[in-house]
């Protein structure tokens, strides 16, 4: 083998290995996403539902949420993305009383999910609320006993009031429903926090709003999804 030949074939391998490298860097990921634990003591995935109607003024507004349920969430500190998974069923639902609005309460009326503060019902009320939710008025959790969210995407968003943007699909009450939403994520050391407040509608999820004592006493079809969730870093 002459110099030349050599010589040109020591060119062509290293063209190799520069495209291989090329190849590579276009196509690796930028940024690898960490699984967060959900910190549950200190999270809500709460839905307030606004009423309406004559007798509505002997009623408080219920702030309705799961206390068990099952989550996913990842966060890219690089990319500033994220993406979650949650899912609970409907039979965990329960009505906020007096120590979840005191944790809650200021938070709801400051981000604007509700124009007034919250109010715990009393126990009876709790209890027939939570009926008429979960029952074939609405939810019918019999028929359709789970719900769940997943996100679409979770991109940085140019705004200064929120950092991000969401498009979720919601599958409740044998309905998807896609919503998209402005929420705000920050990570410090290893505590991410994730908050939102956003609207959707019962007929969205082909549930008709509840009405009773002959239309004086009804829910909107409009009701808001208030959502604060801390996570650590899991290990």
């Amino acid at each position: 083998m002459g110099i030349r030949t050599f010589g040109l074939d020591l060119l062509r391998m290293i063209r190799k290995c520069c495209l291989i490298v090329i190849v590579v860097l276009l196509y690796a990921p930028v940024g690898m996403a960490d699984a967060f634990a959900v910190d549950k003591d200190n999270s809500i995935l709460g839905f307030i539902h606004h009423k309406k109607g004559i007798a509505s003024i002997f009623v408080e507004d219920p702030l309705s949420y799961p206390i068990n349920y099952e989550m996913t969430l990842e966060y890219d500190p690089d990319l500033e993305t994220a993406n979650f998974g949650m899912r609970y069923p409907v039979e965990e639902i329960e009505i906020a009383g007096e120590v979840e609005l005191a944790r809650w309460g200021e938070a709801i009326v400051r981000e604007g999910a509700s124009e007034v503060a919250l109010k715990p019902p009393g126990n009876s009320i709790r209890r027939r609320v939570r009926k008429a939710i979960l029952g074939k008025k609405l939810l019918e959790a019999d028929k359709y006993p789970e719900i769940r969210a997943t996100s679409i995407s979770i991109e940085p968003l140019q705004d200064e009031a929120k950092t991000h943007q969401a498009t979720i699909e919601i599958q409740m009450h044998g309905v998807t429903h896609r919503a998209t939403f402005p929420l705000s994520v920050s990570l410090e050391a290893d505590r991410l926090v994730v908050a939102a407040v956003f609207p959707l509608r019962m007929t969205d999820f082909n549930i008709k709003p509840y009405s009773a004592f002959l239309g004086t006493l009804r829910f909107q079809d409009e009701f808001h999804v208030f959502m604060h969730l801390e996570a650590d870093r899991a290990e």
